[in-house]
């Protein structure tokens, strides 16, 4: 027992604790950042459903697969745009023109003799990268605990220190053979304005609450009146025309109130730019949060080998760099802990 503890712990005998079971379903769902036109995501699905063939055509043709005469792997193909694939699937929140999927049947796993992994490594190989996307995660139904093998979460309060450490992770995973669909949850929004007050602003009397005040108000509209209409009250809202609203100019040309009959210049009391905002922001513990998630092709590498990998070196490196930040393990990583760790109490 303890040489074959040693074995493995020396890395001589590869194991992986939570293998995928064979599954008929496999999913590859595709994200594009907020604001992606319907017609790009539309675009990529199709790409994805055409890689399809592609995919069914190559695993049909090694050896040991057995198709029954008449049949096909590939069953039944469903395809999604506006709607997301996979885990987040039927949530009101992930409908959306820039989410979509495809949903793949395929047959018995038991009549095919083809693993539902073995698929998915074709079928991604044939979609090929896709430029633009947020995240393209390809997964089986059914087939083990859910998430990726490889989940690493950062943490801290200083949200620039946590993504330059995700980037970094990122691109050290990336560089890994075996190692695929590396993402991270730290995804950009819609472009938004960012106001910062000038030292002016503050002689005049204006704060950034008053600023903000005004531009929402603009923009999206302030209560001027009510009218009572039967036993109804109608709200009259007023704010800039449609024409101002969709435009840049209006922010160039807005005009700030700081007393009853004086208006200044947006411009003469603060400075704004436009950047893409955040479209969630996860906490955890009280820190903010952004997790990394990567795939691992089994036949070449196991999820613990990277990240034991990456915690006797960059973890330690990114801590030094970063000291206000955590990373911790997730995945096949936390999983495999718990598991082992009550094997020990029970030894």
């Amino acid at each position: 027992l303890i040489l074959c503890g040693g074995l493995v712990d020396g890395g001589k005998i590869k194991f992986n604790v939570f293998p995928k079971k064979a599954s008929n379903i496999v999913v590859a769902a595709v994200e594009f950042p907020e604001g992606t036109p319907f017609s790009v995501t539309r675009e990529a699905v199709a790409r994805i459903e055409a890689a399809v063939d592609e995919a069914e055509k190559e695993i049909s043709a090694l050896p040991g697969t057995t198709i029954p005469q008449g049949s096909r792997l590939v069953t039944h193909v469903l395809s999604t745009i506006g709607e997301a694939a996979g885990e987040k699937a039927g949530f009101s929140s992930s409908a959306s023109p820039h989410v979509g999927g495809v949903r793949v049947t395929l047959l018995d796993p038991g009549e095919s003799q083809v693993h539902s992994e073995d698929f998915i490594r074709a079928w991604e190989k044939a979609a090929g990268d896709i430029t633009g996307v947020q995240s393209l995660d390809y997964s089986a139904s059914n087939s083990g605990p859910p998430g990726s093998p490889i989940e690493i979460c950062i943490q801290g309060e200083n949200l620039d220190h946590i993504s330059a450490a995700a980037e970094t992770i990122m691109a050290r995973l990336s560089s890994v053979d075996g190692v695929s669909q590396v993402y991270s949850d730290n995804t950009p929004g819609k472009n938004e304005f960012k106001f910062t007050l000038k030292e002016e602003a503050r002689y005049l009397g204006i704060s950034l609450s008053d600023l903000a005040s005004q531009v929402y108000g603009a923009y999206y509209g302030v209560e001027a009146l009510q009218i009572q209409r039967g036993n109804d009250e109608v709200e009259v809202r007023v704010r800039l025309t449609e024409a101002e609203r969709q435009s840049r100019d209006s922010i160039r040309d807005f005009k700030i109130k700081i007393d009853n009959d004086t208006w200044v210049p947006l411009s003469a009391v603060a400075d704004y730019t436009v950047e893409p905002g955040f479209s969630t922001i996860t906490r955890k513990d009280g820190y903010r949060q952004v997790m990394v998630s990567a795939k691992v092709d089994t036949a070449k590498i196991v999820a613990g080998e990277v990240t034991s990998e990456l915690a006797a070196g960059l973890f330690k490196e990114l801590a030094a760099q970063y000291p206000d930040i955590r990373i911790h393990l997730e995945g096949d990583a936390k999983r495999s802990a718990e598991s082992f760790g009550s094997l020990y109490i029970w030894i």
